[in-house]
């Protein structure tokens, strides 16, 4: 008992490390329609009492928090033990598709989710014309990330406005293959 805190033995309750083995998660994000596999977004929240898991800060688009932006559709991830709801779509003109899944220690299970494309709009593209990533000093995310995020939220057209640095996204749509899926111009914000 401590003359400083007197009270802390009426607080006092042992502390429970739970390291027990996970199981791993495949999902596969396909278009309902075409069935082909679809760059989009997954979100996978813990439930009855399953707590959400971390796929890394909050800027990475190849996991951030409890939100995975998959590349042509494909994740697999180790997740602990517990109940989960997975859901998937590719911003406001998809549906979500959502389905419960349980993560068993040492066992891998898998699931497909099916997001519908519910609003055409020929002849009109989803734009971004103020979007930031490295180098620009206040966005930590890559250029990749940025590019993958854009397409994974239905974005077709992107213009990278970094700060006094002329924004290309050329590369990252080279790199990660989404010369289909999102066109860019170069941009700039100039700060005075």
């Amino acid at each position: 008992r401590s003359t400083l805190f007197p009270y802390t033995t009426l607080f006092r309750s042992d502390l429970v490390l739970d390291v027990s083995p996970g199981g791993e998660l495949h999902v596969a994000i396909v278009d309902a329609d075409g069935r082909k596999p679809l760059t989009a977004r997954l979100l996978v929240h813990g439930i009855d009492g399953t707590v959400d898991p971390s796929f890394g800060p909050d800027y990475r688009a190849s996991g951030a928090g409890p939100v995975v932006d998959a590349l042509r559709g494909d994740v697999a991830t180790p997740l602990p033990s517990g109940r989960y709801r997975v859901a998937a779509t590719k911003g406001i003109e998809w549906t979500v598709d959502a389905k419960v899944v349980d993560i068993v220690p040492g066992r891998a299970t898998s699931v497909t989710l099916a997001p519908r494309h519910v609003i055409p709009t020929p002849g009109e593209l989803g734009c971004d014309l103020h979007v930031h990533a490295r180098p620009s000093f206040d966005a930590p995310v890559s250029p990749e990330d940025r590019v993958l995020s854009l397409v994974a939220a239905g974005i077709d057209f992107a213009v990278p406005t970094e700060h006094n640095i002329v924004g290309d996204y050329s590369s990252a749509i080279e790199t990660l293959d989404l010369r289909n899926e999102l066109s860019s111009v170069n941009g700039v914000e100039v700060t005075t």
